[in-house]
């Protein structure tokens, strides 16, 4: 998540207050920078004209279920929801309509398997034993669309070809980043006004690759380990995604590492709302074959009280449902002390800023509070400035500047409270320190941040920036490594996924071996984040192996020259130079999870996120502790306990589909005397035999179960 303008959006606020700032709870925190930036270079620069060209893609609740007027509908929810395309310049005029509730956006995210396969047992998925189950087909995602909203896509990688080599298996990709005339357009050229669409063999191959994949390879690798074939140029390979047969959907996405493609005047069109429609797009594209979807998600940004994802949130719950699943990424957080915890009964807690360029924290307090930073320049005293929750509360609209003048440095700080979107009843504080010549806060003078209030509980969230240890004062240590779930794998509803370790290095294509301590194998790994979410939620999920994971490199990246160090082995296909990499974070945990989600769904294409969960939360094997070298296993079909750590456990694909198939979730296992079963999954259309278990292709003569009857099939 970029941070740096946080500062710049405060001291607009000060210099800029208007009539618009009594509405500004209608605001979520980038709508109100994004108006209050535009509305201070109209007036600065005298300017008056094409007030409707720059925009920001952003959800909009009315009470009335009209959107106003000059604003694009791009896409409509239920309970008056929708994502808007708004010209900057009418966001004012919104705010101050009665029947408009609130606009919200929120921060573009950032990015955050041979092995994979055995520790998840999704080699017996798609090779299931005759003898435990003999009429029993493999799954591999026949049927099903997964779709990946990612950065730096490949398309001509030979794994997203079939098994045997004929066909592609992509069938659709928005790039949102391409501002080319090839393609199609989204919806309609007046309407979606980001990228362009390419769908059937013929397009996509044309197309190559997603306009920023000359640079990045992070979401070939993550499709790859989704639902790729694992077919190299000559045949087959280990590096097997865990949907093989899956059909694929890609939407390349706008994020922090590859916003300099998009000119300054349009990024406020690349927005959170940018990615739920993102993530429709896939959905669409799923039920335009009539198919069921899962959608990868390996990117975050991190959450404060601010309430930047609550319609977010709201849009989601709509877009899933029967056959449709989102799955997200937990984050790479917890290798940082990203949190601190004053209890009631503590008088103080605190500890050092990590050194940065502009940390940036937000404060949970139950009553009255003091922001004390100490600056510890060489050779002099510490020099102490303390910031009260009353002195930022009784400023002009709840926002509060000032300066720290040491050794000719100057440290600008600002600091904005408001009432928790999570508990009204609990003040949330935003905090930013800079300094003006653009050095890191913490370099030359360690700066040490403590939280005071007798009787007050306070937590710190790092939302840029991190906090540390320091020997100048041993005493404030009161960080660490929790509460640090990403957003959108920390909200509701999502399925949300941390990170184990599958191996402890490996050698790349050079032969030069390559490693990273991350923690002991198959425990979690050490940067896994690590809930509760700042609403509270127990998250991650799930876990699945996402250190070292092996799969596929784009051979555009390689082509223009980028970092081979993680590449593992390279190979030519078809006149160029391909590859398979070994990446690292919850990035690659996520697709593992969304592709064995993906054969669930094959084996019942209406399993709902709900469902999902509790497959999981009753198969999933625990993840080792800190005391135990390996995993204890738990009985199948036992009810796990979930923690912030790891959630359920990892997940098993086997396990899972057999207590779908066992008819515990969903499916058939018992048929009564008029052919009708006890699961869900029997008015989908899809064959079962009379013991539950799904059918590709039925004998002639055998009697089976369709739509909840049986059937002699011919």
């Amino acid at each position: 998540m970029s941070y740096r303008n946080i500062l710049h959006t405060l001291l607009l606020i000060l210099l800029f207050p208007t009539a618009m700032l009594g509405q500004k709870e209608k605001m979520s925190s980038l709508v109100r920078k994004a108006w209050l930036e535009h509305s201070a270079t109209m007036r600065s620069k005298g300017e008056r004209g094409e007030t409707e060209k720059q925009r920001i893609t952003a959800f909009v609740k009315t009470a009335s279920g009209v959107v106003p007027e000059g604003c694009r509908v791009l896409a409509e929810f239920p309970n008056n929801l929708f994502i808007a395309s708004i010209p900057l310049a009418r966001l004012g005029d919104m705010a101050r309509r009665n029947d408009v509730v609130r606009i919200e956006a929120g921060m573009p995210c950032t990015a955050t398997n041979d092995t994979a396969a055995v520790v998840t047992r999704q080699g017996l998925v798609w090779e299931m034993p005759r003898e435990e189950q003999p009429m029993l087909h493999g799954y591999t995602g026949r049927g099903v669309v997964v779709g990946l909203m990612d950065i730096g896509f490949d398309l001509t990688h030979p794994t997203f070809l079939t098994g045997d080599g004929k066909s592609l298996r992509i069938r659709a990709l928005w790039d949102q980043l391409d501002r080319t005339e090839s393609g199609l357009p989204v919806i309609d050229a007046d309407t979606v006004t980001v990228g362009r669409q390419y769908v059937g063999d013929d397009a996509l191959m044309a197309k190559s690759h997603s306009t920023d994949a000359t640079f990045i390879s992070h979401g070939t690798h993550t499709a790859g380990s989704a639902a790729g074939s694992g077919r190299n140029g000559s045949g087959m390979t280990p590096y097997r995604g865990m949907a093989p047969d899956a059909d694929i959907c890609l939407v390349a996405n706008y994020t922090s590492d590859n916003h300099a493609i998009v000119p300054e005047e349009e990024r406020y069109r690349y927005t959170s709302a940018t990615d739920i429609l993102g993530f429709k797009y896939i959905f669409d594209y799923a039920a335009s074959v009539g198919k069921p979807c899962v959608a990868s998600f390996s990117e975050g940004s991190r959450m404060g009280f601010y309430g930047d994802d609550i319609l977010m949130q709201e849009a989601l719950a709509a877009l899933q449902g029967e056959g449709r699943i989102i799955v997200a990424s937990a984050g790479n957080e917890a290798i940082h002390n990203t949190h601190m915890l004053k209890a009631a009964e503590k008088p103080s807690a605190g500890a050092f800023i990590q050194t940065a360029q502009r940390p940036c924290y937000t404060f949970r307090s139950t009553g009255s509070m003091t922001i004390r930073l100490t600056f510890y320049p060489d050779g002099m005293p510490p020099v102490a400035k303390d910031i009260t929750t009353e002195e930022i509360l009784t400023c002009e609209d709840g926002f509060l500047t000032d300066t720290v003048r040491l050794g000719g440095i100057t440290f600008p700080i600002a600091a904005a409270a408001y009432s928790s979107a999570y508990n009204n009843g609990e003040t949330a504080t935003e905090f930013l320190i800079s300094r003006t010549d653009n050095g890191f806060v913490g370099r030359d003078i360690s700066v040490s941040l403590e939280l005071i209030g007798e009787g007050t509980e306070i937590e710190a969230y790092s939302l840029g920036g991190y906090f540390t240890a320091n020997t100048l004062n041993p005493a404030l240590a009161d960080c660490d490594n929790t509460h640090n779930i990403l957003s959108p794998g920390g909200l509701e509803g999502i399925l949300c996924v941390g990170a184990t370790n599958a191996r402890n290095g490996y050698h790349n294509h050079a032969g030069i071996w390559q490693t990273y301590n991350y923690g002991a194998a198959e425990h979690r790994a050490d940067y896994s984040s690590i809930g509760p979410t700042v609403a509270g939620l127990v998250k991650p999920d799930v876990c699945a192996p996402g250190t070292y994971i092996k799969s596929a490199l784009s051979g555009t990246y390689i082509a223009n020259g980028g970092d081979l160090r993680t590449c593992t082995e390279q190979f030519a296909f078809d006149g160029r130079t391909y590859g398979w990499a070994a990446f690292t974070g919850t990035s690659m945990s996520t697709p593992v999870v969304s592709g064995i989600v993906a054969t669930w769904l094959e084996a019942c294409p209406t399993l709902t996120p709900r469902q999902v969960t509790d497959i999981i939360a009753h198969t999933a094997n625990p993840v080792p502790s800190d005391s135990q070298s390996s995993r204890n296993p738990l009985t199948y079909g036992e009810l796990r306990e979930k923690n912030v750590m790891d959630g359920y456990g990892v997940i098993d694909a086997y396990a899972g589909l057999r207590y779908i198939l066992d008819g515990n979730a969903t499916g058939i296992r018992d048929i009564d005397a008029q052919g009708k079963g006890n699961g869900e999954c029997n008015g989908s259309g899809v064959v079962y035999d009379l013991h539950g278990r799904r059918v590709v292709t039925p004998v002639p003569g055998r009697i089976y179960v369709r739509n909840g009857r049986k059937k002699i099939f011919k």
